[in-house]
């Protein structure tokens, strides 16, 4: 479909009457397709800032019930708003309209990453992010760096971990992408007798935000994430033949 704008002008002679009359047809498709866009961009924000302040005051609210002092609760209450704000970089980068997975990983990875080592090890193909998909991964790879920084792979020097991603068929055939995080080389993990919040908002927010499943498996040798997340959901790019691959 395109669309038209239609002007018409009639000239006349010295009695008044209509000679012919002058029309000109412009193709302004593009023109509209630009307003669209505009339109889509701002309900989009407007939704997107509603959120992020929901997300804000459930963060504020839940932090404070996980710490006693108000030191603990500014240390990880701006740690998770630095997460959600390198999540608005990237989508404000690609005009709220997607973001790289692997931009996203790396940025959130970065003050890891040195060491002589590979001590991050991203693996995956291109995947371009829904924003929904970036703002709700971006938190939890946040909540998964803090935890390995503090008890887990990144606690110590020879500690690494490493991310698989892969669009693939889950058992009811339906296309998915699976993202693995595993850590090696950190101090021996145990489950622990309650969870904490870090790992509801993991298991939680993947689930309420994207319609999919996040599992923590706490292996000896070292935490273990996966996150299962339909393919239609999380990316841009809905491809259901390279998940058939």
């Amino acid at each position: 479909m395109i669309w038209l704008s239609v002007r018409s002008s009639p000239v006349r002679d010295e009695g008044d009457k209509l000679r012919y009359v002058v029309r000109v047809v412009q193709d302004i498709t593009e023109r509209k397709a630009a307003e669209q866009r505009q339109k889509l961009l701002m309900d989009e924000l407007n939704h997107r800032v509603k959120n992020t302040l929901a997300t804000v005051q459930s963060l504020a609210s839940q932090t404070a019930r996980g710490v006693h002092t108000p030191a603990a609760f500014r240390e990880r209450f701006e740690g998770r708003l630095i997460a959600l704000s390198k999540a608005h970089d990237q989508l404000t980068i690609h005009h709220w309209e997607s973001a790289d997975l692997r931009e996203l990983l790396s940025g959130s990875l970065a003050p890891y990453a040195g060491g002589g080592f590979e001590r991050i090890v991203l693996r995956g193909e291109d995947v371009i992010l829904r924003p929904r998909a970036v703002l709700t991964l971006a938190m939890a790879v946040h909540e998964l760096t803090t935890n390995a920084a503090k008890y887990g792979a990144l606690s110590v020097p020879g500690g690494r971990i490493e991310i698989n991603w892969q669009p693939e068929r889950a058992k009811n055939g339906h296309p998915v992408l699976r993202i693995s995080w595993i850590e090696q080389g950190g101090p021996s993990v145990a489950e622990p007798a309650q969870r904490g919040f870090g790992s509801k908002l993991i298991e939680g927010s993947v689930a309420a935000e994207l319609g999919g499943t996040a599992r923590l498996g706490f292996e000896p040798q070292g935490l273990h994430c996966e996150i299962v997340i339909p393919l239609e959901t999380a990316t841009v790019d809905f491809r259901a033949k390279k998940a058939e691959d």
